[in-house]
């Protein structure tokens, strides 16, 4: 059975590791599966189509 996928991005996302915001975050499942760059959340969910964009 496929995980749903969802990426999140266009707002900020605050991290609390890290000084500024990341662009996007990448989950499928239960899991987050990336946080930064919205190419990089994009690439992290590679495979799952398509994801669902907030």
């Amino acid at each position: 059975m496929t995980k749903q996928a969802f990426l999140f991005h266009g707002g900020s996302i605050l991290t609390m590791t890290a000084a500024e915001a990341a662009e996007a975050i990448a989950v499928r499942g239960d899991r987050i599966v990336g946080v930064g760059s919205l190419a990089d959340c994009r690439q992290a969910l590679a495979g799952t189509m398509p994801p669902k964009s907030i």
